[in-house]
């Protein structure tokens, strides 16, 4: 195997690493999104099987190996709140401290999160748990007059 793809293994392991040292420090998971979580493992599923058909070296199989890998990873990265921050995705995690507002709205059977910075929008997500639940928890994280349920 070439050094390129010990490093993209490598990579790889880092990724899968991040992957679960974020999913255990989620304390409010939000929804899956079932669109990108479909397209994700289809698009891992293909790959597996170009790799498999035109693979002739170890290195072929090393870097079809990386690309199912990473697809992987981002099938199973989960979006939520941790306790410091937004983590909305591989590389888009939002420091509490950072964000202007938080706004809880109850909708379709738990609640809508969207969070600003400045006037600009830079996360929604959907969770299971009622407003008052998640308004709680980050009222204790964040400053308080920060975290806003519209009447």
């Amino acid at each position: 195997m070439s050094l390129m793809n010990y490093a993209l293994l490598a990579v790889l392991l880092v990724a899968v690493g991040a992957l679960l040292y974020v999913r255990h420090t989620l304390v409010y998971k939000a929804r899956l999104r079932p669109w990108w979580l479909t397209f994700y493992l289809a698009a891992a599923a293909l790959m597996v099987a170009f790799t498999l058909a035109t693979s002739h070296t170890l290195d072929d199989y090393a870097s079809g190996a990386f690309i199912v890998g990473m697809l992987l990873v981002f099938a199973g990265w989960r979006r939520g709140i941790s306790h410091l921050e937004l983590v909305n995705g591989f590389g888009s995690m939002r420091p509490l401290s950072q964000l202007t507002q938080v706004q809880l709205s109850a909708d379709k059977g738990g609640t809508l999160l969207v969070a600003t910075v400045g006037q600009v929008t830079v996360v929604k997500m959907r969770f299971a748990q009622a407003p008052a639940v998640l308004a709680k928890y980050l009222k204790r994280q964040m400053p308080p007059e920060r975290v806003v349920m519209p009447k």
